[in-house]
C-alpha cells in the first residue's frame, strides 16, 4: 500500500522509524500517532501495519463520512451538471429571497414601521456581497437556507446603538432609534464591514 507513508511524510523521523526503529525519538512519535488517535503501542515490526491502518483511516474513512453526508443532501438533485448547478443556485442570497425570511412583529408603532421600510429597502438596494454578509451576520452562514430571520426592536441609542444578531436563534435586534434611512444604512454598513461582530447566544 504505496499510500502509507503519506501519514508521516513531513515527519523528518518517519524513515527513520521504518528503517533504524532504535534511532527514533520515542516521545515525539508517540506524540504524532496521538494525534491520528492511534492507540497502538509502536514497534519495530508493527511500523508498517500502523502506518497502513492510520492512512486508510485519513484518506479512506474520515472522506468516506463526508461524501455519505452529502450524498443524503444531494440524493434528490441526481447526477447531471445541471441539477447540481440548481442547487447552487438556490443557494445564492438575493434581495426578493432575503425580505421573503424578514420576520417583523405583527404589531408595530410607528418607529418601528419606519425601521421595516429601512430594512427593505437596504436590502433591496444591497449589493450580493452586503447581501452575503447581512444573512452571515443574522444567520451564521452566507449562503440562503431558507431560514426565518426574527427582527427585535430595541431602545438603544447613542454610542451604544448598534445591530444585534444572535446567529443561534435568527434574531435580529434594531434600535428604533434611526432619524433617516442613510443614517440607518451607514450604521449597517459600518457594522456588516468591520469584520468585528455584535453577537450574542439566546
Amino acid at each position: 500500500m504505496k499510500i502509507a507513508p503519506v501519514i508521516l511524510e513531513q515527519a523528518a523521523f518517519g524513515q527513520s522509524w521504518q528503517s533504524d526503529f532504535s534511532s527514533v525519538d520515542q516521545e515525539e512519535l508517540i506524540e504524532i500517532l496521538d494525534n491520528y488517535s492511534c492507540r497502538r503501542m509502536p514497534t519495530a515490526s508493527n511500523v508498517n501495519e500502523i502506518l497502513q491502518e492510520l492512512a486508510h483511516k485519513t484518506l479512506v474513512q474520515e472522506p468516506a463520512y463526508v461524501i455519505e453526508q452529502w450524498a443524503k443532501t444531494l440524493s434528490n438533485t441526481g447526477n447531471s451538471f445541471q441539477d447540481l448547478s440548481s442547487v447552487y443556485e438556490n443557494l445564492q442570497p438575493n434581495a426578493r429571497k432575503v425580505l421573503k425570511s424578514i420576520v417583523f412583529p405583527q404589531e408595530m408603532s410607528g418607529h418601528q414601521k419606519d425601521i421595516q421600510k429601512y430594512v427593505s429597502t437596504y436590502i433591496r438596494n444591497a449589493d450580493l456581497q452586503h447581501l452575503s454578509l447581512f444573512l452571515r451576520f443574522c444567520t451564521g452562514s452566507d449562503l440562503f437556507l431558507d431560514k426565518k430571520i426574527l427582527i427585535d426592536f430595541t431602545k438603544i441609542q447613542g454610542f451604544l446603538r448598534r445591530p444585534v444578531a444572535h446567529t443561534c436563534s435568527c434574531v435580529l435586534e434594531l434600535s428604533i432609534y434611526y432619524d433617516s434611512y442613510p443614517d440607518f444604512s451607514a450604521e449597517m454598513n459600518k457594522v456588516l464591514d468591520s469584520n468585528v461582530w455584535v453577537m450574542d447566544i439566546i
